[in-house]
């Protein structure tokens, strides 16, 4: 069972969010401007174990884990269908000093001129 504690969340930029956690890729499609503007999202509270498949075929289970980053992309439509940047459990990211606050950004909406 998961349970959350508490959530904090915060919107700033890609470059903000590697700068202070230094996450490693995860995705294929990893934004590539500093200044994309993403949703950080950081769960306190417990998730049990995940079994997934490794890169080599082996069944593998990841570390219980009482912190997570989830980290989605404010301005791309595939955050609506569940893509995201980073999920990672706080000890992948060698467990860093929790932020108490992260620059924000004021205004995503994209730019819709010609």
């Amino acid at each position: 069972m998961t349970a959350v504690d508490q959530t904090r969340i915060w919107l700033t930029t890609l470059g903000d969010v590697d700068a202070r956690l230094r996450p490693q890729r995860q995705v294929a499609d990893h934004p590539s401007d500093p200044q994309t503007p993403v949703w950080v999202f950081i769960y306190d509270g417990y998730r049990p174990p995940i079994q997934y498949v490794d890169e080599s075929g082996n069944p593998t289970r990841s570390k219980p884990e009482t912190r997570v980053l989830h980290v989605v992309s404010a301005v791309d439509q595939g955050t609506r269908e569940g893509g995201f940047i980073y999920i990672l459990g706080w000890s992948e990211l060698g467990s860093p000093e929790l932020p108490e606050a992260m620059p924000r950004v004021v205004d995503v909406r994209p730019d819709l001129s010609p």
